[in-house]
């Protein structure tokens, strides 16, 4: 088979065909960047280290990345984050849903000090900084740009927040988890406003990226390792309604795929996600019971999975036959298509031996018609 490009090969996957080889997508935190750039001998930033992850061409084209997530910043009071005070080697600082937050400038962590719906008010008053702001696109229309300008471009699809996580920065995660058992009402109308917020901005970004070809990425954390953070009842009470309604919008606008990510185990509400439009998901991590080849059967031809490699033990530290099968199980998931392999977030505890050992079973085993080993 010809080798196709980094789109036609992402689109291949997500449609249930077959392209010239698995496609492949990971996030590189700054220390593992950094790290693999020193030994290469290129140049180095020790600001970047510090960075969740990072926008580094040259990485992606080492590893073959094909997909890449386009951020604006959909925050509520965008234009209002900023520095407040500071207090000995800390920073107060106000972020752009309005809470007031305390961190390090060496950190990667911070703590909510204040949240602008700690104590209910009435939504009426609720006014957000307007989607259409030319200033929440600075840097996604710049990013674009870079991504479309490398010599192999991406895949690239625009994001948004869901619902559940987006409305808990308002309120704060314990309140809003007592309202949905004393308030529901207010869930109701909260979640319905941030939603509205929500399509808002993700059909502004599928326009001014013209992302329509490739699609969206709704990000909602809603789960742990041992299940929903609210339970799937509680889930399907407040917030697929809202999902149903952004995915619905999202179509209607001509998004091609629709991807859903939330850490931890969502098996529970999977099956609400697939009747409301949801085509893909990520990060699909085993450590919370995603077993990519379990659902890639239960699923086949409704839900592409965008993940499956597991980064939190197997590949920092299984042996090298534990890392060999680990692999060819995720691949095995991938016969017929429908697989965008990647460990989500690669971090500074995955050494560049293990990491490069990975990428070359991926590249080994990966191509298509795959040809694995029993």
């Amino acid at each position: 088979m010809q080798t196709l490009t980094a789109v036609e090969r992402v689109t291949a996957a997500l449609e249930f065909r077959e392209p010239d080889r698995v496609p492949h997508f990971d996030l590189y935190w700054g220390a593992f960047s950094e790290r693999w750039r020193r030994s290469r001998g290129l140049p180095t930033d020790p600001e970047r280290e510090k960075l969740d992850h990072v926008d580094d061409p040259e990485i992606n084209a080492c590893y073959d990345v094909d997909l890449y997530v386009a951020i604006a910043d959909e925050s509520a009071w965008y234009s209002q984050a900023g520095l407040v005070r500071h207090e000995g080697a800390y920073e107060i600082r106000r972020d752009g849903w309005g809470r007031l937050v305390r961190v390090r400038p060496d950190a990667r962590f911070y703590a909510e000090l204040e949240t602008p719906f700690a104590e209910k008010r009435a939504l009426d008053r609720l006014v957000f900084d307007s989607p259409a702001a030319d200033g929440r696109y600075t840097a996604f229309l710049h990013n674009l740009a870079q991504m479309r300008g490398q010599p192999c471009p991406p895949f690239i699809l625009c994001k948004v927040g869901g619902p559940y996580l987006r409305s808990s920065f308002l309120r704060g995660e314990a309140n809003w988890l007592m309202d949905m058992v004393e308030d529901p009402g207010f869930v109701d109308a909260l979640a319905g406003r941030v939603a509205d917020h929500l399509i808002a901005m993700g059909l502004e970004s599928l326009r001014r990226g013209q992302l329509y070809e490739t699609g969206i990425a709704i990000y909602d954390d809603i789960a742990g390792n041992r299940g929903l953070t609210m339970g799937p009842r509680l889930y399907r009470r407040f917030f697929v309604p809202q999902m149903a309604r952004m995915v619905a919008a999202f179509r209607q606008a001509g998004a091609r795929h629709i991807m859903f990510h939330s850490d931890g185990d969502i098996r529970a509400v999977l099956p609400d996600l697939v009747d409301i439009g949801i085509d893909a998901i990520n990060p699909v991590e085993p450590r919370a019971h995603m077993d990519a080849l379990t659902l890639r059967r239960q699923y086949d031809g409704r839900l592409a999975l965008v993940g499956g490699l597991c980064n939190s033990a197997i590949i920092p530290s299984g042996t090298d036959e534990e890392v060999r099968q680990h692999v060819l199980r995720v691949l095995r998931a991938g016969e017929g298509g429908g697989l965008v392999i990647g460990s989500h977030t690669v971090g500074p505890d995955i050494s560049q031996e293990r990491y490069d050992y990975m990428m070359s079973l991926i590249r080994q085993y990966g191509r298509y018609p795959l040809r694995l080993p029993e």
